[in-house]
């Protein structure tokens, strides 16, 4: 499973794996009809009965040592017990984030906590930098390479292959930039190449721009 699919996952109380309700369907999976999530639950065997228990258990435990904390004004074993369950070493360790999460009523926990959560200021301070070329499109796994992207010229449609490195290749020649090759597509120096390269969908075809965009919202 890519990290990415990772942070897109989320657990119910039963332990049942689901999608992280803030973590909405992007452009791109609407267009094709398919949901990253649910096809990595199916892919892996996430939904596993016995799986399921281990990670209600694990959700049910943290959200006792929660109410403990709440209630006690952060008794230091307690602390270490709540940290140790969602702890990345520790067994369903994402069950248990997924219950801390949740628990909105337990506010000074959660804010206690917040750096595990990926909510506080040090995990803000290092957040995933925005999207800005093909090649950080290629490395997030928001485009392959190797896919055809089209464009519609005055004279009709053309066509490019998306390098590995994050070059068009466009008949005997590459080009480094969505622009550069637009361009030279086109023979026209106005247009711009995140707008004029598509790809395939389903439904249609989906700009590079609009895969961009749904990128960096997700990163944000």
């Amino acid at each position: 499973m890519r990290q990415r699919d990772c942070d897109l996952l989320d657990f119910d109380y039963s332990g049942t794996a689901r999608r992280n309700p803030n973590r909405p369907l992007s452009t791109l999976e609407r267009a094709v009809g398919i949901c990253r999530v649910k096809e990595s639950i199916r892919i892996y065997g996430l939904d596993r009965p016995g799986l399921n228990e281990h990670r209600r258990r694990a959700w049910k435990d943290l959200v006792f040592k929660a109410k403990v904390l709440d209630s006690n004004i952060f008794i230091d074993d307690a602390v270490d017990e709540v940290r140790e369950l969602i702890a990345p070493e520790a067994p369903h360790s994402s069950a248990a984030l997924s219950a801390l999460r949740s628990r909105r009523d337990l506010r000074s926990v959660v804010e206690h906590f917040a750096d595990e959560l990926g909510t506080g200021p040090s995990i803000d301070s290092v957040a995933q930098q925005d999207a800005h070329t093909v090649s950080d499109l290629i490395n997030a796994d928001a485009l392959k390479a190797g896919v055809e992207l089209v464009g519609v010229a005055d004279f009709g449609e053309v066509a490019a292959l998306l390098l590995p490195d994050g070059a068009f290749e466009l008949g005997a020649r590459s080009y480094a930039t969505p622009t550069s090759a637009a361009r030279a597509a086109t023979g026209s120096a106005d247009v711009e190449g995140w707008d004029f390269w598509h790809i395939a969908v389903a439904s249609g075809r989906v700009s590079l721009s609009q895969i961009r965009r749904e990128l960096n919202e997700g990163l944000n």
